[in-house]
């Protein structure tokens, strides 16, 4: 008759000091990693990062491997988790590694149902609250998100990506003894001040994460810019009606994961030519621009003049007007006649961090009159400089520039903004650097930009956000482009 263990015996005997031989602890091994508890170094991920591993408590899974290579006759009574996460360190903080032991268990199909929303969150099916649930007082929106184990395995295999990395700070890792829901590990991403850098509000983004190893789902709760008290959140988590139903879903084959990674890697070849902007979108000078369809907007552009230049002069330029601060941000870039001092950045005309090179810049000097049409004050914001090129076909596609790899030069460039406009602007933290008019003012403006020499033919003032929006009628519209070189 064959012995049976608890697990709690297995423990005990796997801490002592037994000696392993070495063939057994090869099966114990290749047994890890068929259970989807150490990496598998066959597969690698396509993202750098230094990991530091947690001890894990794997002894049932060791002892099972050990027994049945050994062939004592003996059964191990333990269960083995299907999922198993971990929060590794990447190049931009910490984010969760997930580990799906497909062999373990079946995936199934789960249904997830909130019988607790704070008071004014109202769920939308349509429009552009889809899916969430929206505080018309607060514009706060809280969204749920649900994974079964087959999509995690899915995700594991092509390296997708749950969340953007965050820091070690804003994680509060294990709130499982607060929330006290059963066979839930819970865990709390607050991401406080999220647009900072940008404005003069205080934002917040905030992930409730509920793993269950046992059937390996993972439950997310997404709250932003409503400023909820974490209790609310809390509640709406505890409240959740969660059930694992009998139907199942196939785990994605290798067939089917080699064919994904193939999706994927072209999906992202696509994205350097990522925003189509039909030729009606190309104005010129002296055209009257409006907005085209992203929200009413009371005022118009009128663009008189553009040149390039190799100097501000303080006379044309004084210090006041700059959106930067000159002495700090500007003057160190400069050389002693006030043209640009090269600089280093990489060769990808698409954003991507690869060779770096020296490039050379200049000032772009923008001036047009801008009209507010409305019957109410309206605000001005400033266009920015995009960057558009034919593809293979012919059509003309936003593409990124090249990224500087200085960071004092990407504080300049950064999203086109400008670094001189007058008159002055209204909120310097504002993003886009506003400017309030009133109604029925005419304004002249002079806003000052840098760009790269070598990519002057490829840039465009964009208006209103250069923002591209599909009509009812499925017409697709893009915002006014006005290019640099006629």
């Amino acid at each position: 008759m064959k012995k049976e263990y608890s697990q709690q015996d297995v423990e005990r005997i796997l801490k002592s000091d037994a000696q392993i031989p070495e063939s057994v602890d090869l099966r114990i091994q290749e047994t890890y990693r068929e259970l989807g508890l150490i990496k598998n170094t066959g597969w690698q991920s396509t993202r750098r990062r230094i990991v530091h591993r947690k001890k894990r408590k794997v002894w049932a899974a060791v002892a099972a491997a050990a027994v049945l290579t050994a062939g004592l006759g003996v059964t191990v009574v333990a269960t083995v988790n299907l999922l198993s996460t971990e929060v590794v360190e990447t190049e931009n903080g910490i984010n969760y590694e997930l580990y799906v032991a497909k062999e373990t268990r079946e995936a199934h199909k789960i249904s997830v149902t909130p019988t607790y929303m704070p008071e004014g969150y109202v769920y939308h099916e349509t429009g552009p609250y889809q899916h969430k649930w929206h505080n018309d007082a607060t514009d706060g929106g809280i969204t749920i998100v649900s994974y079964n184990a087959a999509k995690l395995y899915q995700m594991q295999k092509t390296n997708g990506m749950l969340l953007s990395d965050f820091s070690r700070d804003e994680l509060d890792e294990d709130l499982s003894a607060q929330l006290q829901i059963p066979g839930i590990q819970t865990s709390l991403i607050d991401r406080n001040n999220v647009y900072d850098s940008y404005t003069d509000e205080k934002e917040t983004h905030r992930t409730l994460n509920l793993f269950n190893s046992e059937y390996g789902y993972l439950i997310q709760i997404f709250e932003m810019d409503g400023d909820l008290p974490l209790e609310e959140i809390y509640k709406i988590a505890q409240g959740l009606d969660i059930q694992v139903l009998d139907e199942t879903v196939p785990y994605p084959s290798d067939d089917e994961l080699a064919a994904l990674r193939d999706g994927i890697i072209e999906k992202q070849e696509q994205t350097k030519f990522n925003l189509e902007v039909p030729e009606v979108s190309i104005y010129k000078v002296g055209d009257v621009l409006e907005c085209q369809g992203g929200y009413p907007i009371g005022y118009q552009y009128q663009v008189q003049d553009i040149r390039i230049t190799d100097t501000l002069p303080e006379e044309e330029f004084p210090k006041q007007y700059f959106t930067v601060n000159y002495d700090e941000d500007l003057a160190p870039l400069l050389n002693k006649e006030g043209s640009l001092k090269p600089h280093e950045r990489y060769a990808s005309i698409y954003g991507e961090e690869d060779k770096i090179e020296t490039g050379n810049s200049k000032f772009v000097i923008l001036k047009m009159v801008v009209k507010n049409t409305s019957a109410n004050d309206a605000v001005f914001a400033a266009p920015s400089i995009s960057f558009i090129q034919e593809d293979n076909t012919g059509a003309l596609r936003r593409i990124s520039g090249h990224k500087s790899a200085s960071e004092d030069y990407e504080n300049l460039t950064a999203y086109g903004r400008p670094i001189w406009q007058n008159p002055a602007v209204t909120n310097d933290k504002d993003f886009w650097y506003t400017t309030s008019i009133n109604s029925g003012q005419e304004t002249e403006y002079t806003l000052a930009y840098i760009v790269d020499e070598d990519c002057i033919d490829n840039a465009y003032f964009a208006f209103f956000d250069g923002g591209m929006y599909q009509l009812e009628d499925g017409t697709l519209v893009t915002e006014p482009y006005v290019k640099v070189t006629e």
